[in-house]
C-alpha cells in the first residue's frame, strides 16, 4: 500500500459522485487508503453506496441529483456541515444511451447532457465555491475516449463527453487563481455496469480498436486518480488511460 497524503490532524475531504458505480466506487476505496474522508454520492442506489462506505474508515453517502443545482448545492452544504471543507471532487456520475442519433429522442437526449454535462457545471459551481473557502482543491472529470473520436450510437454521450472536456478546461483557467486545480481523466472501456450495458458490438470495437486488446481496469484508474490526487502542480490536462490512442 502507498501513502501519499501527510500523517496530521488535518482531515482531507474528497467527494466522489457517483460513488455506487463501478468505477466511483474503487476510486472511493483507493482515495480512503491514502487517507481522504469520503463523502459519498449517489442518486439511484442508496443500498449500495451505504454498503461501500460501510467498507472504508470514514465515509458517509450523500444523495443527490447531480442534473439539479439545488440538489448539489445542498449536498455541497452537507459535507460543509459534515467536515467543514472540500478537497477533492471526483465526478465519475454519468450515464449513456446507445442508440442512433434518428432513434434517440429528444427525452433521451437531455437526460444524458443534464447528467453529464449540466451535472459536472453543478458540481464545479458549487464545489469550488467551498473549496475557495480553504486552501484551494482539485476537481477530476472523467471523460471519454467518444469525446475525441465519437462512435456510432453513442452521439448523446460523446456529446456529452466532449463538452465536459472543454467545460473542465476551462474551468482550470478560471479557478487557477484560487489554487483550484481541474484536470480530465479517459478510463477506457471497462466492464463496469455502464460497459456490460453497451451492446456486444460496442464491447468488441472496445478491445479491437485497442492496442493491448483488453479492457480497462477500474482499479488502476482509481489508483491513477489518487495519485493524481495529491499532485499540486498540474491542471488543465488530459489524461488517456485508455489503450486506444487518440
Amino acid at each position: 500500500m502507498y501513502d501519499l497524503l501527510p500523517h496530521n490532524s488535518l482531515e482531507t475531504v474528497a467527494l466522489v459522485a457517483g460513488a455506487s458505480g463501478g468505477l466511483g466506487g474503487e476510486i472511493a476505496k483507493e482515495l480512503s487508503k491514502v487517507g481522504f474522508h469520503v463523502a459519498l454520492h449517489c442518486q439511484n442506489n442508496p443500498a449500495a453506496a451505504e454498503t461501500l462506505a460501510g467498507t472504508i474508515e470514514h465515509g458517509r453517502v450523500f444523495i443527490a441529483d447531480v442534473s439539479s443545482a439545488e440538489s448539489v448545492k445542498r449536498m455541497i452544504e452537507g459535507v460543509e456541515q459534515w467536515k467543514g471543507r472540500l478537497d477533492l471532487i471526483v465526478n465519475s456520475a454519468g450515464v449513456t444511451h446507445e442508440a442512433l442519433i434518428v432513434k434517440t429522442t429528444v427525452a433521451d437526449f437531455d437526460n444524458v447532457i443534464n447528467t453529464n454535462l449540466k451535472g459536472a457545471f453543478n458540481l464545479i459551481k458549487f464545489g469550488a465555491a467551498l473549496m475557495k473557502k480553504g486552501s484551494g482543491g482539485q476537481i477530476i472529470n472523467i471523460s471519454s475516449y467518444t469525446a475525441f473520436k465519437g462512435s456510432s450510437g453513442l452521439a448523446a454521450y460523446a456529446a456529452s463527453k466532449a463538452a465536459l472536456s472543454g467545460l473542465s478546461l476551462s474551468a482550470a483557467r478560471e479557478l487557477a487563481g484560487d489554487c483550484i486545480r481541474v484536470n480530465v481523466v479517459l478510463p477506457g472501456f471497462m466492464l463496469t455496469r455502464m460497459g456490460l450495458e453497451s451492446s456486444v458490438q460496442a464491447r468488441k470495437t472496445a478491445v479491437s480498436e485497442n492496442l493491448l486488446c483488453r479492457y480497462g481496469n477500474p482499479h488502476s484508474v482509481a489508483r491513477f486518480i489518487a495519485q493524481l490526487a495529491e499532485n499540486k502542480d498540474i491542471t488543465g490536462q488530459v489524461f488517456n488511460l485508455d489503450g486506444r490512442p487518440l
